[in-house]
């Protein structure tokens, strides 16, 4: 094996390592991503459990129960708050409006709530000179980023999935009004087909032939000319009649009215009559 098709192969399952590695990471992401901000809520939930424990001499499930109570509280109440801001952003002129302020004032309550039941055993602390106690007041600040964070999220993903969907309906929309044109278009075609006429045949000038080019033709065809010749001698025939249907079988113009005079000799004459005969013709014509 030389080293190009090994370079090539190397190439290709370093390629397919690394969109495998790339999946098993987006995955390891999105699931951290939205555990991260439940995790987050855990060191506040149990300070305000061992406040609520300490202070209301409550049992250890009882105040776990209600650190979890207050923390769900709190997240449907941010919840509510955003979906009301939302919809008042986008309701129609008509609609009620949703109490914005009102959920601003519960959110409000709810982090102060949670800031004071976890200063509560941990501010005298810090005010008796121990000023590392302080650091617990991070706790419930970042379980109000935690519990904002994750109720934006899932509107996020709400909002993301109805714009997904109503441009699948758009398109749905789309699809069917083209549908219906071409359905339309076709109908009008097929219409104008069994309404419209057949086409008329294309007339085609015919030639006009001289003295002399009948002389051509007629020698050139004097094999035919003996049916003619009997229709010309036939007794009371109209000669000219006979004469024009015969080179209008044959795709040529008419002669002129007035003028089989000079043509009927012609055909006699080129069919081998006697002059006796042509005159004849010419008279009686």
């Amino acid at each position: 094996m030389d080293w190009v098709h090994l370079a090539e192969k190397m190439k290709v399952t370093v390629t397919t390592v690394d969109e495998i590695a790339g999946g098993v990471e987006a995955v390891l992401l999105t699931v951290a991503a939205r555990l991260a901000a439940w995790v987050a809520a855990l060191p506040t939930v149990a300070l305000v459990a061992r406040a609520i424990r300490v202070v209301f001499a409550l049992e250890v499930g009882l105040a776990w129960a209600s650190a979890v109570a207050l923390e769900v509280v709190g997240r449907a109440i941010v919840h509510a708050w955003l979906a009301a801001r939302e919809w008042n952003a986008q309701k129609g002129k008509t609609d009620a409006a949703a109490n914005e302020r009102l959920l601003q004032v519960f959110c409000g309550v709810y982090f102060v709530s949670d800031f004071l039941l976890v200063g509560l055993l941990e501010v005298p602390r810090a005010l008796a000179g121990e000023w590392v106690h302080l650091a617990a007041l991070l706790f419930p600040l970042m379980q109000v980023v935690a519990t904002v964070l994750t109720v934006e999220r899932a509107a996020q993903y709400h909002r993301e999935a109805a714009a997904e969907a109503a441009k699948a309906e758009r398109a749905a929309l789309r699809a069917e009004r083209a549908r219906v044109k071409q359905t339309a278009r076709d109908a009008a075609r097929d219409a104008d087909k069994e309404e419209s006429p057949a086409p008329e045949a294309r007339q085609v000038a015919r030639t006009r032939l001289d003295k002399r080019g009948f002389r051509r033709e007629v020698a050139r065809l004097n094999g035919e000319l003996a049916p003619l010749v009997e229709k010309l001698r036939a007794p009371g025939a109209n000669r000219a009649a006979v004469l024009n249907t015969w080179l209008d079988e044959r795709g040529f113009a008419q002669v002129p009215p007035g003028t089989a005079r000079g043509w009927v000799p012609v055909v006699l004459d080129a069919a081998g009559s006697d002059a006796g005969e042509a005159g004849d013709a010419a008279r009686e014509d």
